[in-house]
């Protein structure tokens, strides 16, 4: 992975600085938008007449205007570079074929070669995109969130991220099915592949010995084959999303059963229970 960085990614170094300071921007409004919340309930439940109202809604509103600015750029800014690094790796894998001596091509189908040059290369212009982006992103994210959780109530914010490794143990062992059922999934892939430009390749001579069937037959059991892991991908899928979405739940239960306490002893506002709501899908997310 650092081999693959320091040759790809790393020569963009600038559109990741530029995409980083956008991140920070992004994640302290993202934060500040809840706290701002926070403030107008407040102040409206205190004072239903506060004049000051209008003033903080314009905030909320130019805090808003910010976050979709600078989120669109922090994408942008970590996007460009995947694709130049898709690029750059297409041309030398290119290269690298062309000076390839005939055994390379013994050894290697066209179709796994084909799967590998269009699957495979766009994967790792996701990890150079995307997959840094989530990174990146998460780990400000909770550090920024985590700082406002504790600043309102520290007791109540460890209850709430109470669940947190218990969700991510559950998911860790999803994962690891994801990743095997993807390899075995790309590597059939290659194989179908290869039957398709076998079959193009040799549609003279399998019209002309009639075999069609035999083919056909062999196209479909690999296909089929693929079709079934595909669908355990789906199902490995489907089950580790709402095991991450169930953190949201699970903080809002601790919300609701312990913040309702504080709100009947006075150490928490309405507004500062809204906020704490908001930072618990913030988290989930």
């Amino acid at each position: 992975m650092w081999t693959f960085i320091k040759n790809y990614p790393k020569k963009y170094w600038y559109y990741y600085s530029i995409g980083l300071v956008l991140l920070v921007i992004t994640n302290i409004v993202t934060t500040q938008i809840p706290m701002q919340i926070q403030a107008i309930l407040d102040s409206l439940i205190q004072d239903a007449a506060n004049t000051s109202i209008s003033h903080m809604l314009i905030i909320l509103v130019v805090l808003a205007l910010i976050l979709a600015l600078s989120r669109g750029l922090s994408r942008i800014s970590f996007f460009v570079p995947g694709r130049l690094v898709e690029r750059d790796i297409r041309a030398d894998v290119y290269q690298k074929l062309m000076h390839q001596p005939d055994l390379f091509f013994q050894k290697h189908t066209k179709g796994d070669l084909m799967s590998r040059i269009i699957n495979d290369i766009q994967n790792l212009r996701l990890g150079a995109a995307l997959g840094l982006l989530h990174i990146v992103n998460t780990t400000m994210m909770y550090s920024f969130v985590l700082y406002r959780m504790l600043h309102i109530d520290v007791a109540l914010s460890l209850a709430i991220v109470l669940p947190v490794p218990i969700v991510m143990f559950l998911v860790r062992g999803l994962v690891s099915k994801l990743y095997s059922l993807t390899r075995e999934s790309q590597s059939l892939l290659g194989t179908v592949t290869q039957n398709i430009v076998n079959g193009f390749q040799s549609i003279a001579t399998i019209k002309a010995y009639h075999i069609q069937a035999p083919i056909e037959a062999k196209l479909h059991t690999n296909t089929q084959h693929l079709k079934d892991i595909n669908l355990n991908l789906a199902r490995v899928r489907s089950m580790m999303f709402p095991a991450i979405a169930s953190l949201a739940s699970f903080g809002q239960v601790i919300l609701f059963s312990l913040g309702s306490f504080a709100l009947l002893q006075n150490r928490l506002t309405i507004g500062e229970f809204v906020a704490m709501s908001s930072f618990i899908t913030l988290l989930a997310w």
